[in-house]
């Protein structure tokens, strides 16, 4: 835990020094991190929920059909390839994770890296309500795997955290936050064979909610 502090402090440090150094105007509700209650804290748009172990944040259906290499990006990230877009910043998903405990690991140099992601294993949840009921399903069953002709395998993912490079946190310049094919910038990535491979992935139509619904997305440790 006592890393994870470091961590912390040192992506504040940098989040600050950032905006100072580009002269940009950021509402300081967006990069403090505010305790809202006994044991739930805010950063941006997260929750982060230390009791029920859990962060929580908002987001849409971006795309309902069709090829993907992402289940999840930020806004104006790769919308071309994303089952959805969640309102978050990067970068306050990275430090959510890190006030949850969680250990971020080592992502992969290249996209489509046969190297296995590192890092801990999460739990990733999308909910949303329909016809008056409350549905949720784990994000990888919204992924159709093309080469078994069914969904993708329940399975956790790899919390890898993403990089600073030049003084640049790549996860906010690239916007890609859970990816399918492997990905050197994102936040949490694919562990399994398929993660090689751009052409075995495509939404699942079965299950997959009308474009522009709204969902909600939990995230937790894997168990």
């Amino acid at each position: 835990m006592k890393r994870n502090y470091l961590k912390i402090l040192l992506y504040l440090i940098f989040y600050y020094g950032i905006s100072l150094s580009q002269n940009v105007t950021v509402d300081s509700s967006q990069k403090q991190i505010i305790e809202i209650s006994d044991g739930v804290y805010k950063i941006g748009n997260i929750t982060i929920d230390k009791k029920k172990n859990e962060i929580q944040f908002e987001g849409v259906v971006n795309q309902d059909s069709g090829m993907i290499e992402l289940v999840a990006c930020a806004p104006l990230g790769k919308t071309h390839e994303s089952i959805f877009v969640w309102n978050i910043v990067p970068y306050h998903l990275q430090v959510s994770m890190l006030l949850l405990g969680l250990n971020s690991g080592k992502g992969v140099s290249v996209q489509g890296d046969t190297t296995k992601p590192t890092g801990d294993s999460v739990n990733v949840f999308i909910n949303w309500e329909e016809n008056g009921k409350h549905i949720e399903h784990q994000a990888e069953e919204f992924v159709w795997d093309i080469t078994h002709s069914q969904p993708m395998q329940k399975h956790s993912w790899i919390f890898t955290g993403s990089e600073i490079i030049n003084g640049m946190f790549m996860a906010d310049q690239e916007r890609s936050l859970l990816t399918t094919y492997r990905d050197p910038f994102t936040i949490i990535d694919n562990p399994l064979a398929g993660g090689t491979d751009d052409t075995v992935y495509r939404v699942n139509e079965k299950l997959i909610p009308k474009k522009g619904t709204k969902v909600y997305v939990r995230i937790e440790p894997a168990k």
